[in-house]
């Protein structure tokens, strides 16, 4: 009967010894930051302007390479902001998430260099975008460090 078994007792323990709970406070405070910051840095650098304008040359016969660029942005806007929901949650799901779109979105990112479109974005922009990107992976590299981790185990 002295055992605790559930979630929420473990985490009162853990909570109640001095040190270690300052410990997975801060941690799970920098977690948090990573995340808000990745997604403020990446909106923001949405709406800046181009560096200047992009010339695309549309040839009849062939399918155009940018078509896929508006539907895969939609989908990885929509994959990131539930994976940013499901981190702050501690969602171990949003952990396997966060990995997916940031490969996704390095993928997308290297297409449009390709393509021409990341070439064309203010330097401003590539900046926040590549800070963003760092600050994702981050975020996701502390949600494995063991103060944090055990907030996705325990988590309902």
């Amino acid at each position: 009967m002295d055992r605790c078994e559930s979630a929420r007792c473990k985490l009162k323990l853990i909570r109640g010894s001095g040190r270690l709970a300052q410990a997975l406070v801060r941690m799970v405070q920098v977690f948090r930051i990573l995340v808000v910051f990745s997604i403020a840095a990446l909106g923001v650098a949405v709406f800046l302007p181009f560096a200047h304008p992009v010339q695309i040359h549309v040839k009849l016969n062939e399918p155009m390479p940018f078509l896929w660029l508006g539907p895969t942005l939609l989908v990885s806007t929509i994959a990131i902001l539930v994976a940013a929901v499901a981190l702050l949650f501690f969602r171990r799901w949003g952990q396997w998430l966060g990995v997916f779109v940031l490969l996704a979105g390095i993928a997308a990112y290297w297409s449009a260099l390709a393509v021409g479109f990341g070439s064309a974005l203010a330097m401003s922009a590539q900046v926040l975008i590549a800070l963003s990107a760092l600050a994702w992976l981050a975020c996701l590299l502390v949600s494995r460090r063991p103060t944090v981790a055990a907030m996705f185990q325990h988590a309902h």
